[in-house]
């Protein structure tokens, strides 16, 4: 288990977990804990963005996008988007998927090795471009 300082900003802070598995395979885990500092409260996905918007469509759209891109560009990569078996296939992240705000100041989705993609593509981030939530998101938690 090792831990890292990923966010610390004027409005949020966040420390990353990363927990590697070894038995008969090897699983890593992530787990981010994010404190707004507004607020003084822990928060997850759904706390940096406006009350009552959708952010899980835009957000999915893009990770879609970029993964279809990934893929296109780079032909050992391979996402689950287009499997043969259906219930594989990335449909849409959750409320409560893990995030991060990098130095850059953009969100950053994070997903456990085996959650969106065969093992040997390890853990996948995809980072949104601001554009893409930057109506739907509290002030200064994105640049």
């Amino acid at each position: 288990l090792n831990y890292e300082v990923v966010t610390d900003n004027d409005r949020l802070f966040s420390i990353r977990f990363n927990q590697d598995m070894v038995m008969a395979g090897s699983m890593r885990y992530v787990v981010i804990y994010h404190v707004d500092k507004k607020t003084g409260e822990m928060i997850n996905l759904s706390g940096i963005f406006k009350e009552g918007v959708n952010y899980i469509d835009p957000i999915s759209d893009s990770i879609k996008e970029q993964m279809q891109e990934r893929m296109d560009a780079d032909e050992n990569l391979y996402y689950w988007l287009h499997d043969e078996i259906e219930d594989m296939n990335f449909k849409s992240i959750t409320e409560d998927a893990t995030f991060y705000i990098n130095d850059a100041g953009k969100l950053v989705i994070v997903f456990d090795k085996y959650e969106v993609a065969p093992g040997y593509m390890g853990i996948c981030e995809f980072e949104i471009p601001t554009e893409v939530i930057q109506d739907l998101v509290q002030d200064g938690f994105v640049k």
